[in-house]
């Protein structure tokens, strides 16, 4: 497994793409519960070809606390509600998951160092079958990195990246696993199609000035 990288200011997306969202009581990747697992396949257009989509039982050795759960009444108590209602045995998750994951794939995460490390350690600790499944993929790209990069060289102000995000938002509902998968994967076009736009309109404005020399 290759550590994230930035794919480069002007490189496709890997048409191989997967975006992965886990919903958690917590923070501790040793510790805390993974609650419910979003993802989505897309390709090098950003055009989502297949989802993931489950809640999981939580183990016995990863108990909820009582912060999470006062976290969680104050920032999405019916989606909360909506995760628990639907939780199914966590190792029959996790090993579908495992499968559903093609080979080679590229794995995105918003940001790695949380949601993927995050099924790494959940993996080895409950499931090998998951963390060689994670273990095994040739690239984890991270999407705030690959964002950084894309704007780089360009005129794009963070400012403006923020505004792109709320434009994407839609209907996205805020801690669902794979409804915020989707709405990152809206936000890297978004970012993409305004990268180029504005490279576009700079190498005019370039062009123009070159040519009064």
């Amino acid at each position: 497994m290759s550590h994230s990288r930035n794919l480069g200011l002007s490189a496709k997306v890997p048409d191989d793409s997967v975006m992965i969202d886990i919903e958690t009581c917590g923070t501790s990747t040793n510790y805390s519960p993974i609650i419910q697992i979003g993802a989505a396949k897309f390709d090098s257009d950003f055009m989502v070809t297949s989802t993931f989509k489950e809640s999981l039982t939580i183990p016995a050795s990863r108990p909820i606390t009582r912060s999470s759960e006062e976290w969680w009444a104050a920032n999405g108590p019916s989606v909360y509600k909506n995760i628990r209602d639907a939780e199914r045995p966590f190792v029959k998750v996790l090993s579908e998951f495992a499968t559903w994951l093609p080979d080679g794939a590229s794995l995105w995460a918003w940001p790695v160092s949380f949601d993927l490390v995050f099924l790494l350690q959940y993996g080895r600790q409950h499931l090998r079958a998951i963390a060689n499944a994670l273990r095994d993929k040739n690239k984890w790209i991270d999407s705030s990195s690959w964002i950084s990069g894309r704007r780089s060289n360009s005129s794009i102000e963070y400012s403006e990246l923020d505004r792109v995000y709320e434009d994407v938002r839609e209907d996205n509902v805020l801690h669902d696993g794979l409804s915020d998968t989707l709405w990152q994967i809206r936000c890297l076009k978004a970012v993409d199609n305004l990268v180029r736009s504005r490279e576009r309109r700079d190498g005019i404005f370039g062009g123009l000035e070159g040519g009064e020399d």
